[in-house]
């Protein structure tokens, strides 16, 4: 394990937080909390009334409510995003309690105002219903179709394309933290990165090791987009998707090097795909 040398020597200030969404600007008024509520919830006719009705009876601020996924008739469940302004910090858990027994209510998950919470985790980005890698979920297969076609030279320009990608994501995350410092830095962007493939459409993720202010992660995409196409092929096919994480991983341990290696992979049988990051020498 190689302990890396970090960049600046000084703390950095004015970093913004991630929240819920990023279109919720919470408010620094005396006496006002706001409050993510996180909700996994059944799919039934008038779930959102009887919500409403909790917030109104304790006399909480509706700011916004969002539906991340399309919630189909045909859809057992649904997630839903609360964000709710209250006068006070207990009547957040009050709230919290009266919702739990709202019929219909799986899961709930509270985030008050002041806390950090990484928003792509709850749900992928949506392209006409349709899980999406910055482009439908067809047109990426069709781009790997002819990556199978015409063999190297396509597979090493979109190997490139995806390199890109992962570049560009650690730029986009360090205008939200900033440049890492300490080691609890490496690994907050390790985690929001890891996180942000989720949103991006590329798969459920799965953390087993977040150690990267130490040279070393690893972690897990069940149903990965690229993967999924040729399920049980019986030979690893995450080329790109290894491709954009050694992209952002070699921006992050810049100047070291970076050690990729899908070792599972759900092409190959198994029931995802696993890689392994290093810092190499």
């Amino acid at each position: 394990m190689i302990l890396l040398r970090f960049r600046r020597a000084e703390k950095r200030t004015g970093e913004t937080p991630l929240y819920i969404d990023t279109m919720v600007t919470t408010r620094d008024t005396a006496g006002v909390v706001t409050a993510a509520f996180i909700l996994r919830v059944t799919n039934r006719v008038g779930l959102l009334k009887d919500l409403t009705e909790v917030f109104q009876a304790h006399k909480l601020n509706i700011v916004k409510l969002i539906t991340p996924e399309p919630a189909y008739a045909d859809k057992p469940e649904a997630h839903v995003v609360v964000i709710a302004e209250a006068t006070d910090k207990s009547l957040v858990k009050k709230v919290e309690h009266a919702i739990k027994k709202v019929g219909g209510i799986e899961e709930v998950k509270t985030i008050v105002g002041e806390e950090r919470i990484l928003f792509p985790r709850l749900f992928p980005i949506m392209v006409n219903d349709e899980r999406a890698v910055l482009i439908p979920q067809t047109a990426f297969h069709s781009m790997l179709e002819t990556r199978d076609k015409f063999g190297i030279t396509l597979a090493m320009v979109l190997n490139r394309v995806g390199y890109t990608l992962g570049e560009g994501l650690y730029e986009m995350l360090v205008r939200y933290y900033g440049e890492p410092v300490d080691e609890v830095d490496y690994d907050t962007l390790s985690k929001a990165f890891i996180y942000t493939l989720e949103a991006l459409g590329w798969g459920k993720v799965s953390i087993v090791t977040n150690n990267a202010g130490n040279g070393e992660v690893v972690f897990r995409i069940f149903d990965n987009i690229e993967c999924i196409k040729y399920k049980r092929e019986g030979k690893r096919r995450g080329y790109m998707t290894q491709a954009v994480i050694e992209g952002f991983y070699r921006k992050l341990w810049s100047p070291h090097r970076v050690k990729v290696r899908e070792t599972k992979c759900i092409a190959a049988g198994d029931p995802y795909c696993e890689f392994i990051v290093s810092v190499t020498l």
